[in-house]
């Protein structure tokens, strides 16, 4: 456990050192290639209507019956 502690601590002191975050560094892998024959500013459509969209973004974002979230990791998801 301490040694699991001691990894996490210096990865927090690591963290806090970062002034800069970029998109890139949470990719696994670079992309390369990947809009090359689209432009990236246009989302193409996702073959499930947005009536469905809303409805999986209220039951996924909802507090199941009877269970009781901790105010420190409530999780919002917002869907437009």
């Amino acid at each position: 456990m301490a040694k699991y502690d001691k990894i996490c601590e210096e990865a927090y002191q690591a963290s806090r050192k970062e002034t800069v975050l970029q998109n890139r560094l949470w990719l696994d892998s670079p992309w390369s290639g990947f809009f090359d024959q689209r432009d990236p500013m246009v989302l193409p459509t996702t073959g499930i209507s947005e009536d469905m969209l809303q409805h999986i973004g209220k039951v996924v974002s909802s507090e199941p019956e009877g269970y009781v979230l901790h105010s420190g990791k409530m999780i919002l998801l917002f869907v437009s």
